[in-house]
């Protein structure tokens, strides 16, 4: 049997019905020249039907290998299929992520004309599935905002650390072999993929875009599920910055606002409105939506804040 050189990476955790989607379109749509190829699916404790899913694939699809968890949360998963991998490229695929039937090759091509460079990493690009619909919000976060932001990027052959997004991501297996995989101190959603591109870049990581790797994505994000995950990337946010203090800019840990926590109550009742004038009556007030996440992102950092100053005042009175 051929050693692959491609390796599909997708950690999952209750979303068995959407991962179905994502494993045919990956398995039986694929189109290109491709080298051989796998699949490694991380089950990070799902309690649907995750596992009996995996078991009927894995019987119609040779390339499709899977190991479950505990619940351990993405880095740690996306870390034990990385050990498993044999692949010289690592492609990375959320598991609410569609893929185009140019995926894979789009990404290989790109690899293979960098002349497969050890320094070598791209992501691809994602935009709403057609079963979702688009609201002046979702094209905002896709485009312009916070999901992705793609209309932000300058320069095609030299992207920031920052867009290191691992829906969509394809690297070298040399830089994790050099340099080692996710830090699993982030509990949280957020941070973990772009704390990884960030040490990969410090060690001479180049990123590109390449939007012919294009893939949907299959979930329906409202303003108010946004306005949690801004939270729990702001709590995030401040493991971050312990790590790597001279990101304190980048993160805005200093333009927390103690006084924010007061006005919670009317952040609350604003994410319901907006929502409902962006999905109802499809007004674009984006410049509004973003102040609304910024706000839920700095009440993030001052709850971590917040408990950090409780447990290191609990230490000391040990």
């Amino acid at each position: 049997m051929v050693s692959p050189e491609i390796s599909v990476i997708i950690p999952t955790y209750n979303r068995c019905d959407t991962l179905s989607r994502t494993l045919t379109a990956l398995c039986e749509t694929q189109v290109g020249m491709l080298p051989s190829w796998e699949v490694i699916v991380v089950d990070d404790g799902s309690t649907d039907d995750t596992l009996g899913l995996l078991n009927r694939l894995s019987d119609r699809y040779a390339q499709l290998i899977f190991l479950t968890q505990p619940n351990q949360k993405q880095g740690a998963a996306r870390n034990a299929a990385m050990k498993l991998a044999k692949g010289e490229l690592f492609v990375f695929l959320g598991d609410d992520i569609i893929p185009e039937p140019v995926f894979l090759a789009a990404h290989w091509q790109r690899y293979v004309a960098a002349g497969r460079s050890h320094t070598y990493a791209a992501i691809g690009r994602t935009s709403w599935h057609p079963d979702i619909k688009i609201t002046p919000f979702r094209n905002w976060i896709n485009e312009w905002g916070l999901q992705f932001g793609f209309q932000l990027i300058s320069d095609v052959e030299h992207v920031p650390f920052n867009f290191f997004y691992t829906s969509n991501l394809a690297f070298s297996r040399a830089l994790y072999d050099s340099q080692g995989g996710f830090d699993e101190s982030f509990r949280e959603y957020g941070w973990e993929d772009i704390e990884l591109g960030y040490r990969y870049e410090k060690k001479g990581m180049i990123l590109r875009y390449e939007p012919k790797a294009a893939a949907g994505h299959l979930h329906p994000i409202t303003l108010t599920s946004f306005c949690l995950r801004q939270f729990k990337v702001g709590y995030s946010s401040v493991l971050f910055h312990k790590m790597h203090p001279e990101l304190s800019s980048f993160l805005h840990i200093c333009d927390i606002r103690p006084e924010l926590l007061m006005l919670k109550p009317f952040l609350w009742v604003s994410k319901y409105i907006l929502r409902f004038i962006d999905e109802f009556i499809h007004a674009n007030i984006c410049h509004l939506h973003e102040i609304l996440l910024k706000n839920y992102y700095m009440l993030g950092m001052l709850k971590a804040q917040q408990e950090s100053k409780r447990l290191n005042a609990t230490d000391g009175d040990v």
